[in-house]
């Protein structure tokens, strides 16, 4: 669409017609289907299945509130079966057959995006279609014969009302004029969406996404913060709230003003925040965002995910190159060299400049795996395992090629030398190298295998590897491991999260509060001894030590002290065996809602009372997930 909008010059114009077909689903007939599938090679025993599945259907209506007869149709596939998109994509499949014929007859041309570039006549996705011609007379004729013939074999009927007509720009008037009456369509200056996304962006990106965010702020201002926990909050923003722009951003880069206005509106749902009211967030976004292992809560931040969907799309154009999408792309943008050498160019389309904007993030964790060695620079491109240095008076090579045995298909240990300083010789050497007739092809030496994942890509984009705790490796281990364990512990999600929020000091304790500048006095409401720190709160207060005392076990006879709460919860997830975290954890949580009571209430509940709530949570919970287990066993037997 891009290509058709800026092609100004040239005797060929071009049209794309976006097709609409009428109760696509309900107009399916049953024997095209059946004889689509024969042609395509299904075996018979399936194809027997599969019209089974869809000619066994009945419907009943409601008449006066009541379900009334059952419809036997003859015609037609379920909406909302999970196996209908599927089936209609075997029906476009005879469309599409259709026109890949006219076109092997040269009846209708299809367009490219550049000079050289692959034709494309069109774009099937279920009952979402783009078909490509020159903007002729007779090619649209043609065209409009092989859509009645596919209208009467399949069933489909052509809603004229909602399809539309794009012309290049280069098109004359006269023609469009003709060939609308010849349709009986009406032009458009722009398909608002294509597959739901937008089929071309403008100059201003906040308007063209604008939509996006509004979907997501509504689905976050329907969701009543106030009956939801933290854990609740983070399960909807995660499945829900972040999952909705993803499909955009997997194609376009996302203004980073638009991120952070998504990020905010998250940040904002998630402490509880709604319209003018301002809420105090205790711990900033970016630690949010950080893995559960490294004391976050594994949000994502929004634009180093868009970045990583975008690398993905760069990964496919250099690991799938005999694709469509790859073909096109490289014809248009970066003929004759690599992806990874290619240039903006003028006048180019908002998708490559936005996978052109994630190539830096591919660079970080691109290696290549020398095959024929043709590929691989031997300067400019990872390699080898590490940093390779040059001998003194080197010799002037260009590819990795250059410096293999061509007949042997080894390293030329004389050339290594003549290039490269002798540790550097020696560690060439290390490298493997694969089938010499091959191409050299890029790996992803962040996994395993090599090969390239949105979620490592993501790891790399925000800095995983450099994990936000400026300590050293023995005390990164140590804490990572307590994380682990906390999120591990079967206790309820909100107990979790609270000793979560406690270990960073993020709980609304009075001295935290009279240093955000809120309350004067940082003493302990129960005590009024000391200030109330989180673990004056939770372990050093005469109330909470009474608790303690009452505790089962080894709970009652540990020391009370003012250090960090982080240092002790590391220590008890340390030396405590499971079964002892846990309880010590709901422990935690039932002394801060005793606390709260207290404040809000003027109710201190006894001690024993306290120790009982928080045993029973324990024990309730541990019976739900126990029964939980025994009803999906039965299901499974």
């Amino acid at each position: 669409m891009h290509c058709l909008r800026t092609r100004r010059k040239g005797k060929i114009s071009h049209v794309a017609l976006k097709l609409d077909m009428s109760k696509a689903y309900d107009r399916v007939e049953w024997a095209f289907l059946e004889r689509v599938m024969e042609r395509m090679g299904f075996a018979s025993r399936w194809i027997h299945l599969l019209m089974t599945c869809v000619q066994t259907t009945s419907y009943s209506v409601l008449l006066n509130g009541e379900p009334t007869g059952y419809i036997k149709p003859t015609r037609g596939i379920r909406q909302g079966d999970p196996l209908s998109p599927y089936l209609f994509l075997l029906c476009a499949e005879g469309l599409s057959a259709l026109l890949c014929r006219a076109e092997r007859e040269q009846q209708i041309h299809g367009v490219s995006m550049c000079r050289n570039g692959p034709k494309i006549s069109h774009l099937l996705f279920a009952d979402d279609s783009l078909l490509f011609c020159q903007a002729t007379q007779a090619e649209c004729n043609r065209l409009m014969e092989v859509l009645a013939q596919y209208e009467r074999a399949s069933g489909q009927m052509v809603n004229k009302e909602k399809t539309a007509l794009f012309f290049s720009k280069n098109t004359p008037e006269s023609v469009r004029c003709a060939i609308q009456q010849l349709w009986g369509v009406q032009g458009t200056a722009n398909f608002e969406k294509y597959l739901g996304l937008p089929a071309m962006v403008g100059k201003s990106k906040q308007h063209t996404f604008n939509n996006l965010k509004e979907r997501i702020a509504q689905r976050l201002q329907g969701w009543k913060e106030r009956l939801l926990s933290k854990a609740g909050r983070a399960i909807l923003i995660k499945t829900i709230a972040q999952a909705i722009p993803t499909y955009t951003m997997s194609c376009f880069k996302l203004p980073k003003t638009w991120c952070a206005d998504i990020n905010s509106l998250i940040s904002n749902y998630w402490w509880g925040q709604r319209r003018e009211e301002n809420k105090i967030h205790w711990i900033n976004w970016g630690r949010l965002c950080s893995l559960k292992e490294d004391g976050g809560v594994g949000f994502r931040d929004i634009h180093s995910f868009n970045m990583a969907l975008l690398a993905k799309q760069g990964w496919r154009l250099m690991s799938q190159p005999c694709s469509l999408f790859a073909k096109c792309f490289q014809a248009k943008y970066f003929p004759g060299v690599s992806f990874l050498k290619a240039k903006l160019g003028s006048n180019p389309s908002y998708i490559w400049r936005s996978i052109l904007a994630a190539r830096e993030l591919l660079r970080k964790g691109l290696r290549w795996q020398i095959g024929n060695g043709q590929q691989a620079h031997v300067w400019e491109d990872e390699w080898g395992q590490t940093t390779l240095h040059q001998c003194s008076n080197p010799m002037e090579v260009q590819w990795v090629a250059d410096l293999i045995d061509a007949e042997s298909g080894s390293w030329d240990v004389s050339i290594l030398r003549k290039v490269f300083d002798e540790d550097s010789v020696q560690r060439v050497q290390q490298v493997v190298l694969t089938d010499c007739r091959r191409r050299d092809y890029p790996i992803w030496k962040h996994d395993p295998q090599g090969i390239f994942s949105v979620k490592s890509a993501y790891r790399v984009a925000v800095g995983a590897d450099l994990h936000c705790e400026a300590v050293g490796s023995s005390d990164k281990t140590r804490n990572q491991r307590m994380w682990k364990h906390l999120w591990k512990l079967k206790i309820p999600n909100k107990v979790k999260f609270h000793i979560w929020r406690a270990s960073l000091n993020a709980l609304p304790t009075r001295f935290y509060l009279c240093r955000r500048r809120i309350l004067q006095d940082p003493c302990c409401p129960i005590c009024n001894s000391a200030s109330e720190t989180t673990t004056h709160a939770l372990w050093a207060c005469p109330y909470a030590v009474s608790v303690w005392a009452l505790s089962p076990g080894r709970l009652q006879k540990l020391p009370s002290s003012e250090v960090d709460f982080f240092l002790l919860a590391r220590q008890f997830f340390q030396d405590m065996e499971c079964e002892t975290r846990e309880l010590w954890a709901v422990i935690c949580w039932a002394i801060w809602y005793a606390r709260n009571k207290f404040i809000h209430e003027s109710l201190l509940l006894p001690p024993q009372q306290t120790l009982d709530m928080a045993t029973r949570l324990l024990r309730d919970y541990q019976i739900v997930k126990s029964g939980q287990h025994l009803i999906s066993a039965g299901m499974h037997c």
